[in-house]
């Protein structure tokens, strides 16, 4: 197996980006640019996504990403950050889409947390370690930023994450009620995991 590396992503990586973080919400970001598009595209939907994470101005950015790459082809992101307090546009999000609510309901109470808001591996490079790197890493640079506190938002049926967070000393500290849209995969709640790290 060839080496794999973890770098800052750039600016060019946000077409991956992209679609990486789909992966990651399962469906709820590509959901989120459709409704911001004027048509119900999805190509349109992933465009808007990419320039979204290319854009400076916008919080949810590339400059928050790593990327792990193997043989200079991408292979999977992670996306982490200090969480801010939460603000007008969460606010108006968790008010005009109810899929999103619990979710902001649960970052709520990551003020000042490390966050790690999106991992996700291509499909066809999983199994070989690459999630775990990734994690490894935001742990690392979670520490660099004297965070006292790592949180994560995971579905109750991803059982192989969670079983890594809980490996890692991740315990649920609360929890919110799916709520289904098209197109959703088959969840029960949306977990919210956090540790000490200080």
């Amino acid at each position: 197996m060839s080496d794999i590396s973890i770098r800052p992503a750039t600016r060019q990586d946000a077409a991956d980006l992209a679609i990486l973080d789909n992966l990651a919400g399962h469906g709820i970001p590509l959901m989120f640019w459709r409704e911001l598009t004027e048509n119900d595209l999805i190509e349109d939907a992933l465009a808007l996504g990419r320039d979204r994470l290319a854009d400076d101005d916008e919080f949810y950015n590339w400059k928050k990403a790593r990327i792990a790459t193997q043989d200079s082809l991408t292979v999977g992101m992670s996306v982490c950050y200090l969480m801010p307090e939460p603000d007008e546009e969460s606010e108006t999000i968790k008010q005009n889409n109810k899929a999103f609510r619990p979710v902001f309901e649960l970052y709520d109470e990551c003020t000042g947390h490390w966050f790690i808001d999106a991992l996700a591996v291509y499909p066809s490079a999983q199994g070989k370690g690459i999630g775990r790197l990734l994690f490894d890493d935001a742990i690392a640079k979670g520490k660099d930023r004297a965070a006292k506190t790592m949180s994560l938002v995971v579905e109750d049926t991803n059982e192989v994450a969670c079983a890594l967070y809980r490996a890692y000393g991740f315990e649920v500290v609360n929890q919110r009620e799916f709520v289904s849209f098209e197109g959703a995969r088959e969840i029960n709640e949306w977990l919210l995991m956090s540790k000490d790290i200080a």
